[in-house]
């Protein structure tokens, strides 16, 4: 809608790059599992996941605002190539996150009590992420004439990625993995090889 109705790209062009963006996510998400189990230089001062989130998490939350901040006054072209750039970009470094998120759960909560416990958080916290993901750019994108509402997506990006980035702060501690995490995590890998 953005790139259509405020920026004027061609519905083709959105259609291709779409398609394109489609693609990649099909390969990007297995490309990023893959790498995520990979040994990592950094796995032995901050652990495997934690390393991973904090490398991708806040470029991240970062890129997502770019994404509506496209070279205005550039040809086509040039703001297709940015469409596809950016939102290839922003889902890597979104698929590493929410990969090395996820994957810390079975190592850090052992017991099926506490994985029910987390589980259940995690929904709350994930409805009141939707609402508020729903809500905020409904109350920060104008209805001005098309093409005089970029300046309300940018201030919706830039908020949006703040609040990213104040999540990701918040999620350090319960991402962090303890020494006998790192340690198992060492072992593992020493045995592989």
């Amino acid at each position: 809608k953005f790139y259509e109705n405020e920026v004027f790209l061609p519905t083709w062009y959105i259609t291709i790059a779409i398609i394109i963006y489609g693609v990649w996510n099909m390969i990007n998400d297995p490309f990023a599992g893959h790498i995520s189990d990979l040994p990592m230089p950094l796995t032995k001062r901050w652990g495997k996941r934690f390393s991973w989130f904090f490398l991708t998490a806040f470029p991240c939350g970062i890129v997502f605002a770019f994404i509506f901040i496209p070279p205005i006054g550039s040809n086509h072209i040039i703001i297709f190539i940015w469409v596809i750039l950016l939102l290839c970009l922003f889902d890597t470094l979104f698929s590493f996150c929410i990969i090395n998120w996820q994957a810390i759960h079975p190592d850090k909560f052992r017991s099926h009590k506490e994985r029910t416990r987390i589980g259940a958080i995690q929904i709350i916290m994930s409805l009141i992420g939707l609402t508020l993901g729903l809500l905020i750019p409904t109350l920060l994108i104008t209805q001005n004439p098309a093409g005089e509402n970029i300046n309300s997506y940018i201030l919706m990006g830039w908020l949006v990625s703040i609040i990213i980035i104040i999540s990701i702060f918040l999620m350090f501690p319960g991402m962090r993995e303890d020494s006998e995490m790192i340690n198992r995590i060492l072992k593992l890998e020493s045995q592989k090889e």
